[in-house]
């Protein structure tokens, strides 16, 4: 066999390649027979190496920076206003804002607001807020809680806790408006009430809080979720050009299929190349980040690879005195570069058109 591909010489050889690189090539399996065969001719048209890299693949997404984070805090509940805050309270954990025929509403630090009542078995991202802040408060001396999108009877135990420390009843559950969930660093820049007003039902805006921190909210479409965690830096270009960074601190559903990510950021001259952030309510910005898809893989560029008819790929490697075509399993690609599983070296010069 290897006197077959010697004495097709250089044109053979060069159609052998062309067969390789645009067809399936099936055809030529008996050329190769596996991996291995050698292939004598002349020098191939086109080389490269194989190189051992990280491969990671940039994310681009729209997004707002927010430079102030406002938000409306109302009852649906009747009765009547025994107490609330005054204008400038600093809303921290566990703060009662204002209390309805003497039952508190008290705030806990989030991004997700509260939307439903949460209870053992309850699942979502607002889960994970509550339990962060039980974690924050100190009710989980043993270090027993995981902290998860799960509402546990061990979530519960806590609450109860937390519950009876406030004076209200201990039920381990989170009746809907018991609980309201503050950005960071907010405080009560408008009282919109007076005690002893009456509430007659529906939606009633009692109190406003606005945060300090300034944050990038960026759009996560649900394709993307796994390439964002919590914790994960993303890069904002703002109109001028200047940069910033942050960290996710929340991803939340925005309910018309996408996430919402929520990064707080900070207005200094690591953060941004600009002496200051730009003036408004929001500011447009393009958002990036990166996902590892495989870190410290051999890989070939995209155009040394070739098809078997049976699914198999194959490079076809120079040495010394031609050229041996080897099978590759492939994995992750980013660009041109294709991750390969095969037993080559590093610096090992492959065939490319």
């Amino acid at each position: 066999m290897t006197r077959r591909i010697v004495m097709l010489g250089a044109f053979g050889l060069a159609v052998v390649a062309a067969w390789l690189v645009f067809n399936p090539v099936g055809q030529v399996q008996s050329l190769i027979d596996g991996t291995g065969e050698e292939a004598t001719g002349p020098a191939p048209r086109g080389q490269s190496e194989v190189s051992v890299r990280d491969l990671v693949r940039t994310v681009e997404s729209t997004g707002t920076l927010e430079l102030s984070s406002e938000r409306t805090i109302s009852a649906s509940s009747t009765g009547v206003v025994t107490n609330i805050a005054p204008l400038g309270t600093r809303v921290e954990r566990s703060v009662a804002l204002f209390e309805v025929d003497d039952y508190p509403t008290v705030t806990l630090v989030g991004d997700i607001p509260a939307w439903r009542e949460m209870t053992v078995d309850s699942v979502g991202p607002d889960v994970e807020q509550l339990e962060r802040n039980l974690v924050a408060m100190g009710y989980d001396t043993t270090g027993e809680l995981t902290v998860d999108e799960t509402y546990t009877d061990f979530t519960a135990e806590l609450v109860e806790q937390w519950q009876t420390d406030l004076g209200v009843d201990a039920t381990g559950r989170l009746a809907m408006g018991s609980v309201v969930f503050v950005p960071e660093d907010s405080s009560i820049v408008d009282v919109l009430v007076s005690i002893g007003d009456s509430l007659t039902g529906g939606e009633t805006a009692l109190v406003s809080t606005a945060s300090e921190t300034r944050t990038v909210e960026v759009v996560v479409p649900t394709s993307e979720l796994d390439s964002l965690a919590v914790g994960a830096e993303v890069t904002a270009t703002l109109p001028d050009r200047s940069t910033i960074t942050g960290n996710v601190r929340s991803l939340s559903p925005t309910g018309d299929g996408t996430w919402m990510a929520s990064v707080p950021v900070v207005d200094t001259e690591a953060d941004s190349d600009a002496s200051e952030l730009p003036e408004g309510e929001s500011v447009p910005v393009t958002v990036t980040w990166t996902e590892q898809l495989a870190l410290g893989v051999k890989t070939v560029p995209a155009n040394a690879l070739s098809r078997l008819d049976n699914g198999s790929y194959v490079v076809e490697v120079v040495v010394d005195g031609g050229t041996e075509f080897v099978e590759v399993s492939l994995g992750a690609q980013v660009g041109s570069a294709v991750e390969i599983e095969a037993d080559l070296q590093s610096g090992t010069v492959v065939v490319t058109p």
